[in-house]
């Protein structure tokens, strides 16, 4: 969650943009974290920097746990194929198009497309050159070159992609110019739109410049559509600041107490390290689950359903 970084700063490193430093935390200044050095880590940036992932990494995991309480959330919501060769066998002739599959998905804004691999036919060996566009704004993604062998080729392509916006759209395509391959069925599905799609190269690659179509000109696209804890804890980082600022409190004073560099000019001697551990760690619990607590996602999202669990209770005078 890269979002997070820089969001609760160390006094004497730089400055919080939202005003937000830990040394505000009692037993926690620069003195102490500069004594934490090791052979690992070689000046107070850098335990800090440390301190900061281990505190981002945690309420990243313990996130999950909490919001199933009340929610479905799906790391993997489905992983598909795009399409298949059509048999008997039917002939793409080569063109100066890019070819293949359009995806498109408009049901969660904290989803997001891994691209695992592409197979693509040809009719003969070669060279190619696969893109992934985003075809909201025409955006080149990526782009993969290799040589082809006659027959099925697969690429791996091992990407992630975010496409901001309420639609998250991608083309996966393959420059036609000099590739004769053979057609390819589109394979339906529930949650992602796909269908194949070309457009001439040189053409901006936006949504009213494709040409959509059933056959995928011989390209398949395996892909997965994920549900990403980054994309939904980064629009709530205001709210989630002060849990995070304990958490690294209670990482600071974990390296504190592992530590064997300690001494005096610490200030802060084991039994009171634990202490104001345990203390940060319960105000990290509390404040987390308290905004997580208070958060609902639209109802009907694949990636958060709410599924009515949340208890609310009453005393009764």
């Amino acid at each position: 969650m890269d979002c997070f970084k820089g969001l609760i700063a160390l006094r004497g490193i730089c400055d919080a943009s939202a005003g937000e430093v830990i040394n505000d935390l009692p037993g926690i200044s620069l003195k102490m974290v500069s004594n934490l050095t090791d052979g690992e880590r070689a000046s107070f940036a850098d335990v800090y920097n440390d301190a900061e992932n281990y505190a981002i990494a945690q309420m990243k995991a313990d996130m999950l746990p909490t919001l199933s309480k009340y929610m479905l959330p799906n790391v993997l919501a489905q992983n598909y194929q795009s399409s298949q060769l059509d048999t008997p066998f039917r002939d793409v002739a080569a063109s100066a198009e890019y070819k293949g599959v359009a995806i498109e998905h408009d049901g969660s804004k904290y989803a997001k497309f891994v691209v695992n691999d592409v197979q693509l036919y040809s009719d003969a060996a070669g060279s190619y050159t696969v893109k992934v566009f985003d075809y909201n704004d025409g955006r080149e993604l990526d782009s993969f070159t290799g040589d082809l062998v006659a027959g099925l080729n697969t690429i791996t392509i091992n990407k992630t992609y975010n496409i901001q916006g309420q639609n998250k759209r991608i083309f996966v395509a393959y420059d036609g110019t000099s590739i004769d391959s053979k057609t390819s069925d589109v394979y339906d599905s529930n949650i992602v739109e796909v269908r194949g799609a070309k457009v001439a190269v040189g053409t901006t690659p936006i949504r009213n410049n494709l040409s959509f179509t059933g056959d995928t000109f011989g390209l398949s696209v395996n892909f997965n559509l994920e549900c990403s804890l980054d994309l939904f804890a980064c629009q709530y980082r205001d709210m989630l600041k002060t849990a995070l600022k304990f958490k690294i409190g209670d990482a600071l004073m974990l390296y504190r107490l592992a530590s064997d560099r300690v001494n005096q000019y610490t200030m802060v001697g084991e039994e009171k390290a634990q202490e104001l551990r345990e203390l940060y760690q319960a105000n990290y619990e509390k404040n987390l689950n308290a905004v997580l607590d208070s958060i609902s996602p639209a109802a009907g999202d694949v990636c958060f359903p709410c599924n009515n669990r949340r208890n609310y209770k009453y005393n009764m005078p």
